[in-house]
């Protein structure tokens, strides 16, 4: 199997909720804090992309929200 690696932009937090317990989910709270008075928009769109990837990927129910990557570190 060949191996990707793939870059995101999260806070420290992250990452140390990564290097401690191995796994992070993106909660509600966190998309709210984040974008202020447009957290009802992202919460759609991030809703619907789950929901679309559902298709095409196993994801937990539990899993509401994506987390983004890219390719690059760029």
């Amino acid at each position: 199997m060949e191996t990707i690696t793939l870059w995101t932009r999260q806070v420290p937090q992250v990452w140390e909720q990564l290097c401690r317990e191995g796994t992070y989910q993106v909660k509600e709270a966190y998309i709210r804090q984040k974008n202020g008075s447009m957290s009802d928009y992202y919460l759609k769109l991030y809703r619907w992309y789950t929901k679309t990837a559902r298709r095409y990927l196993t994801i937990r129910e539990d899993q509401e929200y994506p987390i983004w990557f890219s390719l690059n570190g760029n």
